[in-house]
Parts: C-alpha cells; structure tokens; sequence
C-alpha cells in the first residue's frame, strides 16, 4: 500500500469520524436509550404491593390447616444422610493432606488454586508425584531429558519439547495440558465433560 493511499484513507476515516459526530442531535443518555429501544414494545403493567387477596365469599382463613392438607408425619428423626460422592470431590481432608504432604513442606507460599473449603484436593491429584517422599528428585516427577530443563522455569517455547517427555512429566508441569487433561482435570468428579468437549473443539 502506498503512503499517499494510506495518508487518504485516514484522512477519510477522521472526516467520517468529525461529521457523525457533529451531526449527533444533543440528547442525554436517557433519551438516545429511549430512541434505541423499538416502539412496539409494550409495558408490563405492574400491581402495587398490598393486602392478600381474601378467600373467596368473605371466607376467613382457616386456623387449623390439618382438617384441609394432609401434613407430612415425621417418621424418623434421625438427619437425612446424603448420597456419597464419587471422585476426588468426595475426598476428606485427611486424604487431601496425605496427597499434599511433602510438597507443602517446600512449597510454602503457593496456596490452594481453587480457594475454596469445599473442595479438598491434594496437589498429587492435579500434578501427580510423590507427596509422601521429603526428597526433591523422588517428589517431583523427572523429566526424561533433564539437560533442557535445568531450572524450575520452563524453558523458551516448551511446547515441542514437551512432545518428547513423558506424560506423567507433562501432567507435572502443566495439568491443563491438553496431552494429558484427561489424567488430571477430567478425572471422575471434576471436569470430565469439558476436558472431552475440549478435546473435541476445532480450536
């Protein structure tokens, strides 16, 4: 493109720009929305709160409801119990801090990355690894060519290289990898579906 065809076509878009917005009528913003709007639409009227509709003939309310409803009789007193969960959803606290115990005793200031005190995941359910190991190197699942990475930081464009680890290694770094989604966010209980629909997009 030509520095003179470029030079013409912004000078076009700024004159453009100048006469829509001096032509603009002055309204508020009140009146533009209520022009926006389409004038078909019609408006809901809406009853006042007040008293509640009597019972038809002037009938008072009964007092007692039992000679009209049959009332649930309570047969058992003893609490509800609700069905069990399957998954890592169901897990308790004390099998989420057996899967998280060594790698909290390192990594002190990483926090749970769900917030929340209703799921109780273990960070060997995400990552895999060996939670109950204190040594580094058996912990943390080692890579199958340790010369690329040589640091906790991933290396520049990991991408390829991660096509010639193991997917246990891949799920260590990255759980979200789609290579191994299916390992760690689609386990039972947690994101099944959307790790397949994933799996199934285009994109």
């Amino acid at each position: 493109m030509s520095r003179t065809r470029l030079i013409a076509g912004i000078a076009v878009l700024l004159a453009w720009g100048t006469v829509s917005v001096v032509m603009q009528p002055k309204r508020s913003t009140g009146e533009r929305l209520e022009a926006s709007e389409p004038s078909n639409r019609r408006t809901v009227p809406v009853r006042p709160p007040g008293r509640v509709i009597p019972p038809p003939d002037g009938e008072a309310v009964p007092s007692d409801l039992s000679r009209h409803f049959v009332l649930p009789t309570v047969v058992n007193s003893a609490p509800v119990k609700t069905p069990t969960r399957n998954g890592l959803l169901g897990q308790s606290l004390a099998e989420e801090s057996a899967k998280s115990q060594s790698c909290v005793g390192c990594h002190k200031t990483v926090g749970d990355p769900h917030g929340s005190q209703a799921l109780n995941l273990g960070c060997t359910d995400c990552h895999g690894g060996d939670a109950t190991s204190p040594v580094k190197d058996v912990a943390h699942v080692q890579p199958r060519h340790p010369a690329a990475w040589n640091s906790s930081a991933n290396p520049i464009r990991s991408y390829t290289l991660l096509n010639h680890e193991r997917p246990e290694f891949i799920r260590f770094v990255n759980p979200g990898d789609l290579r191994v989604a299916h390992q760690s966010c689609g386990t039972t209980g947690c994101h099944p579906r959307e790790t397949l629909e994933v799996k199934k997009s285009m994109m």
